[in-house]
């Protein structure tokens, strides 16, 4: 059977085993084959150059520069520093063979186990010659369903790397298959002779990466990376071509006859009996589809095949270990003065939090350092990785001045860390956008699309728009709200609410997609809350339109969003992002957090007298004589308008029932202080 053809009918076991775990490596490649057939000849080709023996024997390890490019959206996908360098030590245990799990390898096979002489380590010089500290961060919802297909995370801004020089891993929520299949994607790898300068790289799930933090509770050992780099350097699976010899190009992994044929490692399994000697499964390799607890080992034929690929001078992987490019990525240290550089585990943190900084300096070996934390506590330190506690709310400078024997250099960054309180403001909390030198949401991001001031409203002069005519796909246009204390809400069904206008666009073959986020950890993490796209953001009988802008009241909808889970956090922020695709406009008004319905604002200082109420044939309107009425409008509870009637900027005006209004009804009284909420019965 040739290779070819188990590829196709290893993608139908894997769609029979639905609830499976596994590699994509082989449905990506299938898929690659489909559209160029001529990679199969190039992998002919490295076949033959594998079998050659090397001729010599390099006396130290092969050091690989890594990046982890980090798709996400603010939750827990945004893994931390530490389960990177978590992952990166699994790494480095299984390609030296001192994984601690080595003992546990059959008495049948132990003796094939090798040391790969293979280690990785973090970049700390990025493309343009500047310090990092080898994770690169990027917001956006292709983190979501990542696509094998269309592969969009490697597109994205700054998000690959030179493949020549850097290991790029990328990390995501979760995979889509392009295939059918119904598994469960954890990670896909290019294969080196089927690689091109854009495509190049692995990608993988979060909770798969390491053993702790999110990959805590998969059980999967790390061992998801260590089997795809695996396949990055050239190894096929020890299941490649079932039961036929040598089905992975190496004679000392014996043949698995399935995809899954080991999932469970079976003691004394044995699913191939037609090799000669007859020998068990090695379900030990770290290229099975065992468990990652007991992966283990990599043999000699595999060890010598990666190191045909880090050495072979047609083969792309040849620069990445060379003095020159371990020295260029700051792997190496260079005979030079230090590049002062900060990281921190956050740049957003709760008073009384701690935060964690990190001396990313790079180029050369720091002798010593100084660090400088306005508003911090210690505000001085000489440590590589000080812990520093904020109490007072603001925004804070950091300063790093790095030393070494060849000359010293500083970096100072302004407003680097936002301290907040740890009391929101008060939950019934409203933005209007009529007083635009006083917008209380800000734009989350300022490297993203900022939401704009429109010049009509959901009965009112004014809202905010993202301008998605003129962004490009996939761009996230990002509010934040500032805190809100929703503890004082605890039992009273507090919510989000706000209006929307939004249409569809003829042209576009997607809508835009909203997403509502709330953090109860000052801003450093989110958790979604809301999604809506299409008929979910649509007014009622919207029509298909190019260029949408609202002219009407009845062209807005209510949005609202229970927050009862969240009442007990003094501290809650919420964020609304939306994601262009390409389509209409998307226009937000009167954002309220509350026990009531958007545009209810309790302003208790304007003197609000509203008589009598109950009340029958009308009502009257009181207010401090320095405030001014501009309008007053009523709505039923569910939020849509009865009536509306200008305040000529009066403080006092007299309304008539003339619908003959009956039961309970809210009263907006619309000032040139703010929007004043109240409620009235008319009997």
């Amino acid at each position: 059977m040739n290779r070819f053809l188990f590829l196709l009918l290893s993608i139908g076991f894997i769609d029979a085993a639905i609830a499976q775990r596994m590699c994509g490596t082989d449905i990506y490649y299938n898929n690659q084959i489909k559209q160029n057939p001529e990679i199969l000849q190039k992998e002919i080709a490295w076949n033959e150059e594998a079998a050659k023996p090397i001729l010599s024997k390099r006396a130290t390890k092969y050091i690989i520069p890594v990046v982890f490019h980090v798709i996400h959206l603010n939750g827990e996908e945004n893994v931390s520093r530490e389960q990177i360098l978590d992952q990166i030590r699994v790494l480095n245990e299984d390609f030296s063979l001192n994984n601690p799990n080595k003992s546990n390898i059959r008495s049948a096979f132990s003796g094939l186990a090798q040391d790969c002489e293979i280690e990785f380590r973090l970049a700390q010089v990025d493309p343009n010659g500047n310090c990092t500290d080898g994770i690169n961060r990027i917001y956006s919802t292709y983190t979501n369903n990542s696509s094998q297909t269309n592969e969009e995370i490697k597109y994205l801004s700054n998000t690959h790397w030179n493949y020549l020089k850097y290991l790029n891993v990328y990390v995501v929520t979760s995979i889509q298959s392009s295939s059918s299949t119904t598994g469960l994607l954890l990670g896909y790898a290019v294969f080196p002779w089927a690689t091109s300068s854009l495509l190049d790289g692995i990608v993988m799930r979060h909770d798969r990466l390491g053993t702790i933090g999110t990959a805590a509770v998969t059980g999967d050992g790390g061992r998801t990376l260590t089997h795809e780099i695996g396949h990055w350097l050239g190894l096929f699976h020890t299941f490649q071509n079932g039961c036929v010899s040598q089905n992975d190009g190496c004679d000392d992994t014996p043949p698995v006859a399935e995809t899954f044929t080991n999932a469970n490692c079976p003691a004394t399994g044995n699913s191939c009996t037609n090799e000669s000697p007859d020998k068990l499964d090695m379900w030990e390799n770290y290229m099975d589809y065992s468990e990652g607890t007991c992966m283990s080992m990599f043999t000699s034929c595999q060890k010598t095949r990666m190191h045909n690929q880090l050495t072979s001078s047609t083969g792309v992987r040849k620069g990445l270990w060379t003095s020159t490019n371990l020295v260029a990525t700051g792997v190496s240290k260079g005979n030079t003065s230090p590049q002062a550089s900060i990281g921190s585990n956050t740049q957003v943190v709760c008073v009384g939090k701690n935060v964690t900084y990190y001396d990313n300096s790079c180029k050369a070996t720091v002798v010593s350092r100084t660090w400088t934390f306005a508003g911090g506590s210690p505000s001085n330190s000489s440590a590589a990785n000080p812990v520093i506690v904020y109490n007072t709310p603001g925004k804070y400078q950091v300063k790093l001045q790095v030393i070494n024997t060849n000359g010293q250099n500083e970096v100072i960054k302004n407003d680097y860390i936002t301290v907040e309180s740890q009391n929101g403001l008060n939950p019934q909390y409203a933005e209007t956008f009529e007083n635009s030198n006083a917008i209380s949401v800000k734009n989350s991001n300022t490297t993203s699309p900022p939401w704009k001031i429109y010049n009509a409203g959901n009965l009112s002069n004014t809202c905010y728009y993202a301008d998605v005519v003129n962004a490009a796909e996939g761009e996230i246009f990002s509010l934040t709200l500032p805190g809100i204390n929703l503890k004082t809400l605890k039992n009273k069904a507090p919510q989000l609410s706000f209006y929307t206008a939004y249409a569809p666009n003829s042209a576009a073959s997607q809508s835009e997609v909203m997403r509502i986020s709330i953090s109860t950890d000052c801003g450093k993490t989110y958790k979604q809350l809301f999604q809506r796209l299409g008929a979910g953001l649509y007014y009622a009988g919207a029509q298909s339109t190019v260029n949408f802008a609202p002219t009407a009241n009845n062209q807005w909808k209510l949005i609202k969003i229970a927050l009862s889970d969240y009442d007990t956090f003094t501290n809650a922020t919420l964020r609304i992002d939306l994601e262009a695709n390409a389509g209409n406009a998307v226009y937000i008004d009167n954002i309220n957090v509350g026990s009531w319905i958007a545009g209810i604002n309790d302003i208790s200082n304007i003197g609000l007298k509203l008589y009598p109420n109950p009340a029958v044939s009308a009502i009257n309107i009181e207010i401090n004589k320095e405030i001014l009425i501009s309008k007053v409008t009523i709505n039923n509870l569910a939020g849509q308008l009865i009536s509306s009637q200008n305040g000529n900027n009066t403080n006092t005006l007299s309304i008539k029932n003339t619908q003959n209004l009956k039961g309970l009804y809210l009263v907006n009284v619309y000032t040139n202080k703010g929007i004043s909420t109240t409620r009235v019965e008319f009997e």
